[in-house]
């Protein structure tokens, strides 16, 4: 009996300085979203943004042209190089 007691009082000591510490721990960014802005992106003439998000080291827009047509952009977050764009197809 004594042995189980001891054992339960260990599990929530090292449960409770394990929440100590992860708690205590700030919370830092991976990367600053704050280095370019949604509105600084180079969007080409002629689309207009339909939606702005951010990922893991990248901003996101969504952009439509004036025949419907979307496309996804991929920014790079820290200096708004663009990454990459992808065709975006809806099916009826």
């Amino acid at each position: 009996m004594t042995l189980l007691t001891v054992s339960a009082i260990l599990g929530v000591l090292v449960v409770a300085a394990t929440l100590v510490i992860r708690l205590g721990q700030p919370l830092a960014p991976r990367f600053d979203v704050r280095a370019v802005a949604a509105d600084t992106l180079p969007v080409p003439p002629g689309e207009t943004v339909v939606a702005a998000g951010a990922a893991d080291g990248a901003l996101i827009l969504v952009t439509r042209d004036a025949d419907g047509a979307e496309r996804l952009r991929l920014y790079d977050a820290t200096d708004g190089a663009p990454i990459r764009t992808v065709e975006i197809a809806r099916t009826p």
